[in-house]
């Protein structure tokens, strides 16, 4: 049986199960396994997103509209004839093409690039780029965002051998169903090209664009294992931007179930839901998104509040150990001083008897004292004899009383 120090202390006790009682029955709460792991649950959860999408002819597109609109230029394509003109774009932040080594100058100019990456594909229906759009943790500065999107741009085009664009973008200032942010975030749209870069231009075939088919006969795995492993390489890189800003939050690629979050995971609205939100006009994956929203808020009031209670509770076990160890400190503390003391008593004993039998008898002083002595009590004896040569009575001594009063008086 639980015994409590003082009452205040078992109200505390209680009011943590209540707590802890609410939070597992409440249906958004995050589960408290993560705390039971020994992970502590963060204040704020870094959101991870990362999707690919295929830039295909057989969808109507073209890596060069595709270049043209994320970098927020003028591109015009030798292919069709088209002039994508997206000049009047306003929310490009920052723009930068990275090329593997050893490839040709002409690949880094963005028309020239996604030209000639048209020029490469003859079937109609071919893929002719690879978009990888990346959500840059809001906990990062624009600069310090940018330098990550860099880095993992750097890492594609090391692993695949192939040319990589990117372009930071500003996030719309409102949320999905219309409401302000709070912050103004950043995304970024990384297009990379679907065949190897040399020297002398376009290749092979890059290893995401490979079939199954192909791959097993490679030893590689399928197309879904190749977008696995770019997910994983997303997180490390920007945990190790975001650590390198000194900064706590972490992202995770894994979904809720296999963190051990028990939350149910929002809805993909759409470009259509989420215009109407925008508008004002609520749909029915928005009301789902927004029970989830209000739920997870609500769990994780909760969760503070009993972080607060944790942190209020008196550990007297702990307290004790604490007060035991300094106790046993200051004892062996007083047990060194006092054989400091020790010796130096010893020592200083020891120092005094060597100055002692090292010294000469002090003889000289008390012959001189003696002498004195002697010459002082045969005066003495010469005048005694002279007073009784001329008839004088010795002075009688007088009253002991009359002789303290003279003594004071002097």
């Amino acid at each position: 049986m639980v015994s409590y120090e003082c009452p205040e202390q078992m109200r505390r006790a209680h009011l943590r199960l209540a707590l802890q009682v609410r939070a597992v029955c409440c249906a958004n709460n995050i589960s408290l396994a993560m705390q039971a792991k020994g992970k502590p649950v963060p204040a704020v959860f870094v959101m991870f997103h990362l999707s690919v999408k295929p830039i295909s002819r057989s969808a109507g597109r073209s890596a060069t509209a595709a270049a043209a609109y994320r970098a927020g230029v003028e591109i015009a394509d030798e292919r069709t004839g088209e002039l994508h003109d997206y000049t009047r774009k306003r929310d490009i932040v920052h723009s930068e093409i990275i090329v593997p080594p050893g490839a040709p100058a002409w690949s880094e100019d963005r028309a020239s690039l996604w030209n000639a990456a048209e020029t490469a594909e003859k079937r109609k229906d071919a893929r002719v780029a690879r978009d990888y759009e990346v959500a840059i943790p809001k906990e990062l500065t624009p600069k310090q965002g940018v330098e990550l999107v860099r880095d993992f741009s750097q890492d594609l085009a090391d692993r695949y051998g192939v040319a990589v664009d990117f372009n930071v973008h500003r996030d719309d200032p409102r949320k999905w169903d219309g409401s302000k942010k709070g912050y103004q975030g950043f995304h970024a749209h990384i297009l990379t090209s679907t065949r190897k870069l040399g020297p002398g231009g376009f290749g092979d075939k890059a290893d995401p664009e490979l079939s199954d088919t192909k791959r097993k006969s490679l030893g590689l795995g399928d197309g879904a294992s190749e977008v696995a492993k770019v997910r994983e390489r997303w997180e490390v890189v920007a945990n190790r931007h975001l650590e390198r800003a000194s900064q706590t939050q972490r992202i995770d690629r894994r979904s809720l179930k296999d963190q051990g979050i028990d939350r149910e995971p929002t809805i993909h609205l759409g470009p259509y839901a989420t215009g109407l939100e925008r508008r004002g006009i609520k749909s029915d994956f928005g009301e789902i998104n927004r029970r989830i929203e209000a739920a997870w808020l609500q769990g994780l009031a909760e969760r503070r509040e009993l972080a607060a209670v944790d942190a209020s509770l008196i550990d007297t076990t702990g307290d004790l150990a604490r007060a035991m160890q300094a106790r046993d400190q200051v004892r062996a503390a007083a047990g060194a001083v006092r054989e400091v003391a020790a010796d130096g008593i010893a020592g200083v004993r020891a120092r005094l008897e060597q100055r002692r039998q090292a010294a000469p008898p002090a003889q000289a002083p008390v012959d001189e004292l003696a002498a004195r002595l002697q010459a002082a009590a045969a005066r003495q004896a010469d005048r005694t004899g002279n007073d009784a040569d001329r008839g004088v009575q010795p002075e009688p001594d007088p009253n002991p009383d009359e002789q303290r009063d003279r003594d004071v008086e002097r």
